[in-house]
């Protein structure tokens, strides 16, 4: 099983950094965590480019190898401001020049396609701008199989063309795990796919989700008269198993904290 690091340039999901000084308090960094548990090559998933250059530069001064990618939104047609056509793919990067390639395609969701805070390329447009210097990764929330079957409304049809997608399976006890897992398997078998087992990683430890919750009160500016703690209003978030510590014992290790 593969970890899939979110930092804190995807703002409001994540208790991790890729900066390696002067860190807010109660962030841990994502090339500490990898150094201490003898990760040698660290995957890197974030919903904001921003993060892509600190990483680069701290990775190199540390010599520490890292992969990292993007998640975009894809859509039918980036016209239409319905969002029911709306789903998430990730752009792992396979060498330098992917960034170079990438941020024609990022350019294009955050102009031409941005709708209601959504980075959106189409499908078609993807395919004029993809290169080999890409894998496209499904992940295994908010992908077209999750959003068909969860999302009212939802009518995401992928179109993948050239493109050969890899699909991320994973599992943090939530009750609708099981439906996405079985959409994907089916899908997957049926069009001759891969899968990969991940974990996606929010925070190091499981109490760290907590710090989490009180993050996401903060910065979730779509609430309408705040939240609390006592009532945070944070859908689908029932989950403590979004951790480093999660993943670890997903894998059948046993987790020990060395970090502070």
């Amino acid at each position: 099983m593969t970890a899939v690091f979110g930092s804190h340039h995807s703002i409001g999901l994540s208790l991790l950094t890729v900066d390696k000084s002067s860190v807010p308090r109660g962030l841990v960094i994502i090339l500490d965590i990898a150094k201490k548990h003898n990760l040698e090559q660290p995957l890197i998933i974030d919903s904001d480019i921003s993060g892509f250059w600190q990483l680069f530069k701290n990775a190199k001064e540390l010599g520490q190898k890292y992969s990292y990618g993007c998640k975009i939104w894809t859509c039918e047609d980036e016209a239409d401001e319905t969002g029911e056509t709306d789903s998430r793919v990730s752009l792992v990067f396979k060498n330098d020049q992917a960034y170079y390639d990438f941020v024609k395609i990022y350019s294009r969701a955050s102009t031409v396609g941005y709708k209601k805070g959504r980075r959106r390329i189409s499908w078609r447009a993807l395919q004029d701008l993809w290169t080999d210097n890409f894998y496209l990764c499904v992940p295994f929330y908010n992908s077209f199989l999750a959003r068909n079957n969860l999302v009212y409304n939802s009518r995401c049809v992928p179109s993948f063309g050239k493109i050969r997608p890899l699909f991320f399976l994973e599992s943090h006890d939530l009750p609708f795990d099981s439906i996405i897992r079985d959409a994907v398997l089916k899908y997957t078998k049926e069009n001759g796919y891969e899968t990969m087992n991940t974990h996606q990683v929010y925070y190091y430890r499981d109490a760290d989700v907590k710090s989490l919750t009180v993050l996401k009160c903060i910065t979730n500016r779509r609430m309408e008269g705040g939240a609390t703690l006592e009532k945070p209003e944070l859908p689908h978030f029932s989950s403590d198993k979004f951790s480093f510590e999660s993943a670890m014992r997903a894998n059948g290790e046993a987790f020990e904290a060395k970090i502070s």
